[in-house]
């Protein structure tokens, strides 16, 4: 079964001061580093972004749409919910602009224990659950709706806990995977860490 992947990028970065996106780490900006990782696992990539011509420099990625939230300053519940009303496949990976990690190993392991009846999978990691590391599906987009019209922001608050399903056992390094950067000095940790992620780049 084929997925679709949704990238969030409508967030403020108010903690970062400058646009996580456009981050540059090596001789490209995060949000290239991203798309480069789930470009061989999908032919439906989706960016949600707040501003659509923002992202008009991403212009090499042939099968990449930009779609705008439709309701601004709501989160991420908001970006989740417009792209899986566009997305091509039932099921998307969702994740955000902010994971200069991401591993594609991680993704395939995580979606290979989606099961029949799952209407979103999360990995857990560290201790704590990662929604924007997660596989959603079409069926959730009810939910979405009516904790957008009622004012909830709150992933785990939105989508309940009915078809929802809590990975924690994984082979690859989820915990680099799911890792999020807010501040400058996130992304210098990660490159003086000399992550094998970046050589080269």
């Amino acid at each position: 079964m084929a997925f679709s992947c949704i990238v969030l990028c409508g967030g403020k970065s108010k903690r970062m001061g400058t646009d996580k996106a456009f981050l540059k780490i090596g001789s490209k900006m995060l949000i290239e580093h991203i798309l480069e990782k789930l470009l061989p696992l999908s032919e439906n990539i989706i960016l949600v972004v707040d501003k659509r011509t923002k992202y008009a420099q991403i212009t090499k990625y042939g099968n990449l749409e930009i779609l705008e939230d439709e309701r601004e300053d709501f989160g991420p519940v908001e970006g989740i919910r417009v792209g899986l009303k566009c997305a091509k496949n039932t099921l998307s990976f969702v994740c955000a602009c902010d994971m200069p990690l991401l591993e594609s190993e991680c993704i395939l392991e995580l979606y290979s224990s989606v099961e029949p009846g799952d209407m979103c999978v999360i990995p857990v990691a560290d201790g704590k659950h990662h929604p924007l590391h997660a596989f959603y599906s079409r069926s959730l987009l009810p939910r979405l709706e009516k904790a957008v019209q009622s004012g909830r922001h709150k992933i785990l608050e939105a989508i309940g806990t009915e078809g929802v399903r809590f990975v924690s056992d994984f082979t690859c390094n989820i915990d680099q995977s799911v890792r999020n950067v807010n501040y400058p000095t996130d992304i210098k940790d990660i490159v003086l860490k000399g992550s094998a992620v970046w050589k080269g780049n």
